[in-house]
């Protein structure tokens, strides 16, 4: 087992997909950076490759090829029945990616924290929102409270009721992204002692403890597409933000191809699976708000 990074020449990437709008984004990510790469799309649904298969340059297939094969995958599925590949890829010195929320449970946690502690420095995990720009030029200096706001179209409202949908998923599909961004912003979640549930606003707010004291990060219902803010020291920033880049899907991509290449990856693996268990920490508490 070499776990060492295999250096290859401009070999193919893989996108393990789903049902996820992740995973043909990414493919599209890899084709626009290196038009000379081809482009694996591994076992997405009939639609996602259907669109996969009209992009130049890529392969709509079912199963990932040998690890000898791949210069890098990216994983944007759940990774609960691939651990076993993923703990292959690592062996052969394959680079990853995997975007979040990475696993379901703290047991999926675990068992994600074994296989990578064998090769931590070939893998990356996380929120894309990290690498926009507006993120990585912010400097919050002292703040004594930051919020971040995450609306998405995660539920339709019944007149203040919670749908079945809400609770512990939506903190742990989307808390990441809050978590993430505090993160960068040098703010380092180190609990989630509560979630308060504001039935009537369909919202829930994750307090978030940090060495300093606590932010929050508030999920709150959109009609439709998606808008993050973040609120510190009496100012507000939006994402997206417009730009070329504005939610930091391509700085995300440009971030794995260079770990290809041989650079580390820019957040500790470690420092990732943490973020993920407060994510899974508050979602926890969510279930609980939402529900009692």
């Amino acid at each position: 087992m070499s776990r060492n990074l295999r250096r290859a020449a401009e070999g193919d990437i893989a996108v393990v997909g789903s049902a996820t709008s992740h995973a043909l984004a990414s493919v599209r990510a890899i084709r626009a950076l290196q038009p000379s790469r081809r482009v694996r799309a591994v076992a997405f649904d009939a639609d996602a490759s259907a669109a996969a298969r009209e992009i130049d340059g890529v392969i709509a297939t079912e199963e990932l090829p040998a690890p000898d094969a791949v210069d890098g995958v990216i994983f944007a599925t759940d990774m609960a029945p691939r651990f076993e590949l993923l703990a292959s890829l690592l062996d052969a010195g394959v680079p990853v990616f995997i975007h979040k929320p990475a696993v379901a449970d703290l047991d999926g946690l675990h068992r994600l924290q074994r296989v990578l502690e064998a090769a931590p420095h070939l893998a990356v995990t996380g929120s894309i929102l990290r690498y926009a720009d507006v993120v990585r030029s912010l400097d919050l200096g002292d703040a004594a409270e930051v919020e971040v706001t995450v609306e998405h179209l995660l539920c339709r409202r019944r007149e203040g009721e919670a749908p079945p949908e809400w609770g512990g998923r939506v903190a742990r599909d989307f808390g990441i992204h809050g978590l993430d961004l505090l993160d960068q912003l040098g703010r380092r979640p180190r609990t989630c002692p509560a979630v308060t549930w504001d039935s009537a606003a369909c919202a829930m707010t994750v307090h978030v403890g940090h060495a300093g004291g606590t932010d929050r990060v508030v999920l709150s219902a959109r009609a439709r597409g998606e808008r993050y803010r973040i609120r510190a020291q009496g100012q507000e920033w939006s994402l997206p933000a417009g730009g070329v880049d504005p939610l930091g899907h391509e700085q995300m991509h440009r971030v794995f191809l260079g770990m290809i290449r041989g650079d580390g990856p820019p957040v500790p693996i470690e420092d990732s699976l943490a973020l993920i268990a407060a994510t899974l920490e508050a979602a926890d508490h969510a279930q609980l708000a939402v529900t009692s």
